[in-house]
């Protein structure tokens, strides 16, 4: 399993797009096929490796939100609690992520990024 892993981590580190993407530059609109090609696969390899522990997590996390809005009396903030942070977001990598076009985001909205949860923050 140690060889496997490294192994995808070294074709990921040898395909990886050298040019703006460590040296935080926007990426020019237009990429060369070879960039296309190493986001794509690495982006392909790091799902098949992310996916899996990211489903367990949204998994639990939703079953756990549900227990501790049931357990709460049906208080839908104390489940959407649980929920953003474990059940939202990206569950694969995408090349545009790999090539710095858009955010990767493992666990959802923050709190304030977004309304607040059902307009009932402050309403006692």
């Amino acid at each position: 399993m140690r060889r496997v892993i490294s192994s995808v981590l070294l074709a990921v580190w040898l395909l990886w797009p050298g040019e703006g993407a460590v040296a935080g530059e926007a990426p020019a609109p237009e990429h060369p096929a070879a960039s296309e090609f190493s986001a794509a696969f690495g982006a392909a390899t790091l799902s098949v490796l992310y996916f899996p522990v990211r489903f367990a997590c949204g998994l639990g996390g939703a079953l756990i939100g549900g227990a501790g809005g049931f357990l709460t009396g049906g208080d839908e903030r104390v489940a959407q609690g649980v929920w953003r942070g474990m059940v939202e977001g990206d569950y694969f990598v995408r090349p545009e992520h790999i090539l710095g076009e858009k955010v990767f985001e493992p666990n959802g909205a923050q709190w304030g990024e977004e309304e607040e949860l059902g307009g009932a923050a402050g309403s006692g």
